[in-house]
């Protein structure tokens, strides 16, 4: 099984979106208000994607198995209010290949990625309900910060906690 890692381009934005898509609906299934994600469609964040690459506000790295795209990471400057700080936005590898370490690698390339761009400090931000997440970015050396957000999603408040990168 040889795995590639490559920046994503405007090539790839429906890649991207795909594989949020297919995430969403998988992983937040008992996080994220049912109504809403039985409105997601794959291409539903193929704009977000596009305009981010061409503004450079966001980037992604994309892991391949055989050419097949199976893993994304995106991240850029920080949106959480976390001053001069990098973030991981978004972190989803398909379900098929989930606890295989392909997440980790995503993610120590990202953090490798992110220093080498100016940033000392990184952060995300992790649904609370998501225990798999939580436990997934504490191995990884992130840790809870004391930070939350509450999104809005359906009606439904939704509260995350932002985590920082030690």
């Amino acid at each position: 099984m040889d795995i590639t890692i490559k920046k994503a381009g405007l090539e790839d934005v429906f890649d991207i979106s795909k594989l949020h898509a297919i995430c969403w609906k998988d992983t937040y299934k008992d996080i994220i208000p049912n109504s809403y994600l039985k409105g997601i469609y794959l291409d539903d964040w193929c704009d977000e994607f596009e305009e981010g690459i061409n503004n450079k506000t966001r980037e992604a790295h994309i892991a391949y198995i055989d050419d097949k795209p199976i893993a994304v990471i995106s991240h850029g400057q920080s949106r959480c209010n976390m001053e001069g700080y990098g973030e991981i936005i978004s972190l989803y590898v398909h379900p098929i290949y989930q606890s295989s370490g392909i997440g980790s690698l995503l993610l120590e390339h990202a953090v490798k990625y992110i220093k080498e761009s100016g940033y000392n400090n990184i952060c995300l931000c992790v649904f609370d309900k998501n225990e798999r997440a939580k436990k997934f970015y504490e191995k990884n050396g992130f840790k809870d910060s004391g930070k939350k957000n509450i999104l809005k999603i359906d009606d439904e408040d939704i509260e995350e906690t932002v985590y920082v990168y030690d």
